[in-house]
């Protein structure tokens, strides 16, 4: 993988809290969105996510996000999302959230997030199905690969 997935996000009035500021768990929501965003950009699409179709479920065992500055509404968020570690049955999505300050952009936020494979109807762990893994793989990054684009912003 060459770069990673980009996905804009405007920071809505209903993402700040009182003070204005961009809601912590807002930044968790854009790391999720723009993970739903990459698969469906590679064909899977959980608007049709029934058991005859995917047979999965994905939920999230992990996240964690570190701040560096903050979003306001009206912002422009850019999230962008790799793919960091892909095991039998659980995978990592890694994240960075920039916003353009002038012609500078800003690190805002980097964090992760960490899902199982579970079947549809039972809810017991289920190896990554091979479509969601061609997905995965392709959008891999290496970590030393990742650090080098978050120390570059």
């Amino acid at each position: 993988m060459e770069s990673p997935f980009l996905l804009e996000e405007v920071i809505r009035f209903s993402d700040c809290d009182p003070a204005g500021i961009c809601y912590f768990g807002t930044f968790s929501t854009f790391f999720d969105e723009s993970f739903i965003a990459l698969a469906r950009g590679e064909g899977i699409d959980w608007d049709s996510h029934l058991p005859d179709q995917l047979n999965f479920l994905m939920p999230i065992v992990q996240t964690q996000t570190t701040f560096y500055s903050p979003l306001k509404a009206g912002d422009t968020a850019r999230v962008y999302t790799v793919l960091t570690r892909v095991g039998n049955r659980s995978f990592t999505s890694s994240h960075l959230i920039t916003v353009m300050r002038g012609d500078k952009e800003e690190r805002v936020a980097s964090g992760y997030i960490s899902r199982v494979t579970v079947d549809y109807t039972s809810f017991k762990p289920h190896a990554i199905p091979g479509r969601l893994r061609e997905v995965l793989d392709a959008n891999t990054m290496d970590e030393d690969a990742w650090q080098a684009f978050l120390n570059s912003h």
